[in-house]
C-alpha cells in the first residue's frame, strides 16, 4: 500500500479507504492495465498483431506527456492500417481530464464520422 507523505500521516486511513473502494471497483484498470501492457511490451505480442488491426484506430496523444514516448506512439500509427495519430498540443497523459471538452470534441468528430 502506497504511504503518503510525511506531515500528512492523519490523511493515511482515508487514502488507504478510497484506494480499497476504487480497487473494489476497478482492480483492472489500477493494476491489471500497468501489469498488462509491461507484459505486452516484454513480448511483443501486440506489436505483432498491430498490423492485423484492421478497424480505425484514433490515438489522441498529448505532446507533453511524460508516460508515453512519442516515438512508440509514431512506430503504433504506422504499424496499424487504419489509425489516425493526433499529437495535441499543451495536453499531457490525462486529455480527458486535462481538457475534457477538447477530449469530447475530438471523439465526437471521429464517432461522428468526421475524420480531420
Amino acid at each position: 500500500m502506497p504511504r503518503v507523505r510525511e506531515g500528512i500521516g492523519e490523511l493515511q486511513a482515508f487514502y488507504e479507504r478510497i484506494l480499497e473502494q476504487t480497487f473494489g471497483v476497478a482492480e483492472g484498470i489500477w493494476l491489471g492495465t500497468p501489469f498488462n501492457l509491461n507484459l505486452e511490451r516484454e513480448t511483443g505480442e501486440l506489436e505483432r498483431l498491430m498490423p492485423r488491426m484492421t478497424h480505425p484506430h484514433l490515438v489522441l496523444w498529448g505532446e507533453k506527456d511524460g508516460w508515453i514516448p512519442p516515438a512508440d506512439l509514431k512506430a503504433m500509427a504506422a504499424a496499424m492500417p487504419d489509425c489516425r495519430l493526433v499529437i495535441v498540443p499543451g495536453i499531457g497523459h490525462s486529455m480527458n481530464l486535462e481538457m475534457p471538452a477538447l477530449y469530447a470534441g475530438y471523439l465526437g468528430a471521429w464517432f461522428g464520422g468526421l475524420r480531420q
